[in-house]
């Protein structure tokens, strides 16, 4: 009997215990020059899924050597993005599309194809290809022309690495690609006019929607000697965090991607700022948000808020600056463009520098604890208050609780209720019309209270 799939050693003791059980699916831009060029932009020739089906390759249905042979099958069949393209023939696509004033159809407009197929230019395309495959192999792993015949089982990472395969095993490289089109970068971008359209609002945590991806690997000891790696939780957590972040800056530095016209793009501002029924009077002040009064857009500052955490990490006085960058980046949007750039530049170069640290850093369980007990802490104090705080704080409790499990430091009978809380929490946060702040604020309490 073959063992179950699992991302990582440490991962396979949760036995399907995964603490999400909704699913959310959005993109970034690559922070750093030594950064491979994204698959899209690879400059590689992507010869399609079909290429990788073989009987003695990805679809053989049976173990081969160190693989389980049944990766293509497991994407067909199981996994999302296989079925990404497909989404733009269902009647929300092609009314987003007739809203936007298109002539054709969203499976052949390029902003949509950008995300939902591996959209590569004409002359990349190999005789198998097709777009109407979706979110393919190639989509993640980088045109497979130079390495499609060489991968063999026992092939060392670095040498597909160097034919020009992208390393999704890394955590920033991850980061980059998946951000990519789960939020946006310079080539491809979901406007407020696009979501004015109908297109769902973009939300995106890497280390949950990693794991809830039906897994078409095993990390084992043969996956780890071909020299590739195997990280997850917190450090994930953070550097997905990190990204999204530089991400949105990038976004806010664009003149191309910041401003509507005469309006500011709207989509870089947090939502429920906005749309909310006028006689809910719901606004509040938050330390993150300084002297910024009602009234006043606010940016979506969600991710910026997990970043404080994955500052403290490995660099406490980093976090507090940070801290306080963001206060000053709130107030300078509605107030200075030269004041704006200048606060943005500088968070920049801060997450810059913190990027590598969190690459390099040895994830512990009192590290993982210390920053879960402040998110918690603060959950109770109503600093997530705003949905998307809640959102993506709902969504840290649970890469952190499974990390400190997965650590050993976590007990079965505290997973159990810490699953049924985490469940709580979800449900409170899954319906963003129908989001109660009392409630998400009272079960951050509960779950406060679980930490050991």
């Amino acid at each position: 009997m073959k063992k179950p799939r699992h991302r990582s050693p440490s991962s396979q003791s949760m036995q399907g215990r995964a603490l999400l059980t909704t699913a959310l699916l959005v993109s970034f831009a690559c922070p750093a020059a030594s950064q491979p060029p994204l698959p899209q932009n690879d400059g590689k020739k992507h010869l399609g899924p079909s290429s990788c089906s073989g009987p003695v390759c990805h679809s053989a249905k049976q173990e081969l050597a160190n693989i389980y042979g049944d990766e293509w099958l497991v994407w067909r069949e199981d996994d999302r993005h296989s079925k990404a393209y497909e989404v733009l023939k269902n009647s929300e696509s092609k009314r987003i599309a007739k809203n936007l004033g298109y002539e054709q159809p969203a499976w052949e407009v390029g902003i949509c194809l950008d995300c939902h197929a591996d959209h590569v230019s004409k002359d990349m395309r190999g005789p198998r290809f097709k777009l109407s495959t979706g979110v393919g192999c190639e989509s993640c792993h980088g045109g497979s022309q130079d390495w499609a015949s060489k991968h063999d089982n026992v092939r060392p990472h670095s040498e597909n690495l160097a034919d020009g395969m992208y390393p999704a095993d890394e955590p920033v490289a991850r980061a980059a690609l998946c951000t990519s089109c789960h939020y946006g970068n310079k080539d491809k971008f979901v406007t407020h006019r696009i979501m004015g359209a109908g297109h769902p609002r973009m939300s995106f945590e890497l280390q949950v929607f990693s794991n809830i991806q039906p897994a078409h690997f095993v990390v084992d000891d043969d996956y780890l000697a071909r020299g590739k790696k195997a990280e997850e939780g917190m450090k994930v957590w953070a550097i997905g965090q990190v990204m999204s972040v530089r991400a949105s800056i990038d976004a806010l530095l664009d003149p191309k991607r910041n401003r509507d016209g005469a309006w500011p793009e709207l989509v870089l501002f947090d939502c429920h700022a906005c749309h909310h029924a006028m006689s809910e009077k719901r606004w509040r002040s938050r330390a993150s948000t300084g002297t910024l009064g009602p009234g006043v857009p606010r940016l979506n500052d969600s991710s910026f808020l997990m970043v404080r955490y994955a500052f403290t990490a490995v660099d406490a006085d980093g976090a507090k600056d940070f801290a306080g960058d963001l206060n000053e980046l709130h107030s300078a949007v509605s107030e200075s463009e030269v004041r704006k750039r200048a606060v943005a530049i500088r968070m920049r170069d801060r997450l810059d520098a913190l990027i590598p640290e969190l690459d390099s850093w040895e994830v512990d369980a009192q590290a993982v604890r210390s920053v879960l007990k402040a998110l918690l802490r603060d959950g109770t104090r109503g600093e997530f208050l705003d949905y998307a705080g809640a959102e993506q704080a709902s969504l840290a409790s649970q890469a952190l609780f499974e990390n400190l499990y997965t650590l050993g430091a976590l007990s079965e009978a505290t997973l159990d209720k810490v699953a049924a809380e985490n469940e709580t929490l979800l449900a409170i946060v899954a319906d963003e019309e129908n989001y109660s702040r009392a409630k998400a604020t009272a079960s951050f309490k509960r779950l406060a209270a679980l930490v050991q």
